[in-house]
């Protein structure tokens, strides 16, 4: 769970002013990884990550304020590199930004990541 707030109303701009609202955001995730050391399962050893969020923009559109909120969905798929296991991350967010104002919009955001774990620069040298 995580809730952070934003103090936009003391922001100013000389160029181009403009008022702006405080926001914040709320969202709350985890993820579930049924059994990380099956060896005939693939499906298993995956990661399944999940999560929601609600914030608000700190622009307004006719004094109304904009929502965003959402849901997040992602797998991390562990690969060997080098003896070491590694991951390739897929992520996606459905969302809905400004509900009850004059625009709307619905989106989908896709994105993808790699780990790459290497923990061998934290092993002291011998002989350089």
């Amino acid at each position: 769970v995580n809730y952070s707030l934003t103090n936009w109303s003391s922001y100013t701009n000389d160029a181009q002013p403009e008022t702006l609202i405080n926001t914040y955001k709320v969202s709350f995730g985890g993820f579930f990884r049924p059994d990380y050391k099956s060896y005939n399962n693939f499906l298993a050893r995956n990661f399944y990550r999940f999560g929601a969020f609600y914030k608000t923009e700190p622009q307004t559109i006719a004094a109304e304020k904009i929502d965003n909120y959402g849901l997040n969905f992602g797998i991390g798929i562990p690969f060997i590199k080098q003896r070491k296991v590694s991951f390739a991350n897929i992520g996606f967010t459905l969302g809905r930004r400004g509900a009850q104002t004059e625009i709307t919009e619905n989106y989908l955001r896709m994105t993808f990541g790699f780990t790459f774990n290497d923990d061998e620069w934290f092993i002291k040298r011998k002989y350089n």
